[in-house]
């Protein structure tokens, strides 16, 4: 399944959160090659950071 946009267009931690366990699917002239999102990262700065801390 592609994720439409709407998926993106939310909380940044809500997407991190949801993207954990999804499968990312590259499809080339090789073939297909798969791997499971195992960790993300937040690089937006502010608020996300203070939330991820705990501080707000």
């Amino acid at each position: 399944m592609i994720l439409p946009v709407s998926f993106y267009l939310r909380f940044t931690l809500d997407v991190l959160e949801n993207l954990i366990g999804m499968v990312l699917v590259r499809k080339s002239e090789d073939g297909l090659t798969s791997r499971v999102i195992v960790e993300t990262e937040d690089r937006n700065s502010g608020r996300e950071r203070q939330a991820m801390a705990g501080l707000c």
